[in-house]
């Protein structure tokens, strides 16, 4: 004969977790852009400085190839003055003018090629600054976004018409929401509190193979989450109603190492593990 186990295992558990979830999700998504905009400082910092580095640098070069024409233009003008006064000998002076020439025109062009390189960075650097403001309009615009869909839109709402819909006893129109939010959301911070509810709505209607896949659902696809304790407690006695003896038990063993997260149904699990006599079914 079984024993009738009256704890009221299957009513609406999951409010406090998932003001906790939805709480942290929030966090996590201003966490996130508060890294991105110190990342984003870092960067433009570091790009100002390797733009005032280069023009410094350019323009001690420019003054270097200044000098440098200066001083080629002095010695051409000496040189022309030596011809003209019909000193030394004219080949050699020709030769030489002739080379002054060439440097003299080559120092013109490196002075308009470094102007020209230091003109280029100066206009690159508000161009980048312009690039980064950019990319983050465009980040503050997906984190509304995100924030919007997290908190008001789609995945939120659903999941609360479905638990209202599921707390006014509306239990086809609450699977059918449910359903449609796992489907759609399988990562969101609530699927597992879904996969609980689905779980939940078919125990009620007698499907019970129906309502062990869904509550093994959890435990497989979501280990970590909150609540995987109420899974396994589910899992156990609906194991025990159905004379999986053995099967339950292991589910009661599992849930008795939540010892911290859930001491209570930690303490259920213990007493259910060992009193398996009682309160299954029937022996394997």
């Amino acid at each position: 004969m079984a024993v009738a186990v009256s704890l009221p295992l299957f009513g609406c558990f999951a409010t406090v977790s998932e003001l906790k979830k939805e709480e942290s999700s929030r966090k996590a998504l201003e966490a996130e852009f508060s890294q991105f905009k110190r990342e984003q400082r870092e960067r433009v910092a570091k790009l100002e400085d390797h733009y005032k580095g280069d023009v410094v640098r350019l323009k001690a070069e420019l003054a270097k190839t200044r000098a440098e024409l200066a001083r080629s233009s002095s010695a051409l003008k000496e040189l022309k003055g030596t011809v003209q006064q019909g000193q030394g000998g004219v080949a050699e002076m020709f030769t030489t003018m002739q080379k002054l020439q060439e440097n003299f025109q080559k120092s013109l062009g490196q002075v308009d090629e470094l102007q020209q390189t230091i003109k280029d960075v100066l206009q690159k650097q508000p161009e980048q600054e312009k690039k980064y403001q950019e990319i983050q309009k465009r980040y503050e615009e997906l984190l509304r976004n995100q924030k919007m869909l997290a908190e008001q839109a789609i995945p939120a709402k659903l999941f609360a018409r479905a638990r209202d819909a599921y707390k006014a006893e509306k239990h086809d129109e609450a699977m059918k929401d449910f359903q449609k939010f796992t489907q759609n959301f399988g990562s969101h911070p609530l699927a597992d509190n879904a996969f609980l509810y689905i779980g939940d709505i078919h125990r009620k209607r007698k499907e019970i193979s129906a309502a062990l896949i869904a509550y093994n659902t959890i435990i497989k696809k979501y280990p970590n989450e909150s609540e995987v304790p109420r899974a396994l407690l589910r899992l156990g006695l609906l194991s025990y109603q159905e004379g999986q003896c053995q099967a339950g038990r292991r589910y009661f063993l599992q849930l008795s190492r939540y010892r911290r997260q859930e001491p209570k149904l930690a303490e259920d699990g213990k007493r259910f593990y060992r009193g398996y006599k009682r309160f299954c079914k029937r022996r394997e």
